[in-house]
């Protein structure tokens, strides 16, 4: 079962390559081999879509969680800035 294997780098090819013959190629392949085996084609493509669901909903929570937390450094950022601002700028006690 090498189709679980080379179906990613096959669609991938066979939708971004530069090379319209690569393109060409990659697409006779994937349908010879969904013309050999439907059903393990089928299951291949069914788990490959659920892979990218999956894999686009952890990076969208990777990004909403880095977002947050660059919120929040930011807001200490400026806090630390604005007290060492409002510091530097504070009547001094002469001695």
């Amino acid at each position: 079962m090498i189709l679980p294997i080379i179906y990613p780098a096959l669609f991938e090819m066979s939708k971004a390559h530069w090379n319209q013959q690569i393109v060409q190629l990659t697409q006779n392949v994937l349908r010879y081999l969904h013309d050999v085996n439907r059903m393990l084609y089928d299951d291949v493509v069914a788990k490959y879509r659920q892979n990218l669901v999956k894999y686009a909903s952890s990076w969208a929570s990777l990004v909403k969680e880095r977002s947050c937390r660059n919120a929040l450094d930011r807001s200490r950022h400026l806090q630390e800035h604005s007290r060492s601002f409002s510091d530097s700028f504070a009547p001094r006690a002469l001695s």
